[in-house]
């Protein structure tokens, strides 16, 4: 029930900024970790405000203060992410969102529990998913061999 209200406000949410940036902008950049075609299909919106949900049963669970962290710059919600206009230029912080985004296509809105769960049980540093996107944003700064995301995340997950 929480994670289909929580569904329906990310659709919503995600409607209401027809100003999304499309990915496809990093397509040169980014390849070889990323499909041209994915990229097209994803988005960002530069913003001074992360759209948080104001629903009540997120509270009682800890997430909104989760979610609400004064030091959060950027937040992912299916194929958009959220930056904050001050972080906006960093590409390692769009790369990593972009994992996050297809972390959220393999798992769907289950994608937003585990997050949680694993942060709460394991802190934002060792949390499975985070690790992902990190050891992945860290492999990409390096300018190591690209790696198909799509297919490692097949492997990880």
């Amino acid at each position: 029930m929480i994670l289909e209200k929580l569904e329906r406000w990310i659709d919503a949410t995600i409607a209401s900024y027809p100003e999304a940036i499309p990915c496809s902008c990093f397509a040169e950049e980014f390849a070889g970790y990323f499909q041209p075609d994915y990229l097209a299909r994803c988005h960002f919106v530069i913003t001074d405000e992360i759209p948080i949900p104001q629903m009540p049963e997120l509270d009682s669970i800890g997430i909104r203060a989760f979610l609400s962290h004064p030091d959060r710059r950027t937040i992912c919600y299916k194929q958009t992410y959220f930056i904050k206009s001050a972080v906006k230029d960093n590409r390692l912080l769009h790369f990593h969102e972009l994992i996050h985004t297809y972390q959220w296509k393999l798992l769907g809105v289950w994608f937003f529990q585990r997050y949680f769960d694993e942060y709460h049980n394991f802190g934002y540093q060792n949390a499975p998913l985070e690790r992902m996107a990190i050891e992945m944003t860290r492999h990409y700064q390096k300018r190591l061999p690209a790696i198909d995301v799509q297919s490692w995340l097949y492997g990880q997950i």
